[in-house]
């Protein structure tokens, strides 16, 4: 049986034949078996090595001196406090943020100057301001050399002039058309028309305010209109000049009341020609009696 140390050192080798080489540990003095000769066991080996590479450092390195001192941030200008083998240039990591991106934005900005282009559309040369990729001096000149300038075009429908929102029609009429396919809900409902009337004449403060709402005067007139006479057509809806709208006989501003006595239903076009027009002078003065 070999001798003990051998079962821990190289006893596998030796079981399959290999050349196995013995020495003694010049630390410690125990027996190594190894292929190759060697001074120092592996525990004795892996202290040497810590101990020679601490005194190689302090023979050819400096040790390094912290020491607190006060820089002055790059960005902002305050004062702080760091190490002395610290590379900090900024107080904080806001202030390094801050400073990069104002260098990155200058250079793009310079970029942007060092460089004039000529705008395809009216021909003026410009600088671009927001990125290099700029082709056109003016969102307009874009709209209008893509084909999609809405200032030069006008509506698609018979007798009106005006300039064109969406598919090829005014404001008015495109509204028109989402109401007709169920896309636009009408946000003057009664409710909100009735409020809107009270609100408006408690502003003027002319007497007491009666709670109704526009349909029930349209009802009691018989969707005809007070001022003209001719009927009111009840599919059709404001902006149109032919619709129904609430006209005060006797306007707020001359001091009418919001009640029922003194409302009546009217065209839209013919309320606006109206104004704050009193026409008949008799029915108002007995309003205002009342």
């Amino acid at each position: 049986m070999p001798p003990r140390s051998w079962r821990f050192r190289g006893l596998d080798q030796l079981s399959k034949g290999v050349d196995m080489v013995k020495s003694i540990c010049i630390d410690c003095g125990c027996q190594i078996i190894s292929e190759w000769y060697c001074k120092r066991c592996k525990p004795c080996n892996k202290k040497h090595q810590i101990s020679y590479m601490k005194a190689y450092n302090a023979k050819h390195y400096k040790p390094i001196r912290k020491v607190s001192i006060i820089r002055v941030c790059a960005f902002c200008g305050v004062e702080f406090t760091t190490l002395s083998c610290s590379h900090q240039k900024f107080c904080s990591r806001k202030c390094r943020i801050d400073e990069c991106t104002a260098r990155r934005s200058a250079r793009a900005k310079a970029r942007r100057d060092s460089s004039t282009k000529v705008c395809p559309e009216c021909g003026i040369e410009f600088i671009a301001k927001n990125t290099t990729k700029q082709k056109y001096c003016s969102s307009w000149c874009m709209e209008k050399h893509n084909g999609k300038d809405s200032k030069t075009k006008i509506c698609s429908e018979g007798g009106c002039c005006r300039h064109v929102r969406a598919r090829g029609m005014c404001n008015m009429h495109y509204k028109r058309l989402l109401r007709a396919e169920g896309k636009l809900r009408d946000p003057w409902d009664e409710r909100r028309r009735k409020n809107y009337e009270k609100r408006r004449a408690r502003k003027n403060s002319n007497g007491p305010v009666e709670d109704f709402t526009n349909l029930d005067i349209y009802e009691r007139d018989k969707w005809h209109c007070g001022i003209c006479g001719l009927k009111v057509d009840e599919d059709l809806a404001y902006p149109d000049p032919m619709s129904a709208s609430l006209d005060h006989i006797v306007p707020l501003s001359k001091g009418g009341m919001h009640t029922r006595k003194n409302v009546q239903l009217a065209h839209l076009r013919c309320n606006v020609s109206k104004g704050d027009k009193i026409l008949n002078p008799q029915r108002s003065l007995l309003d205002i009696a009342v």
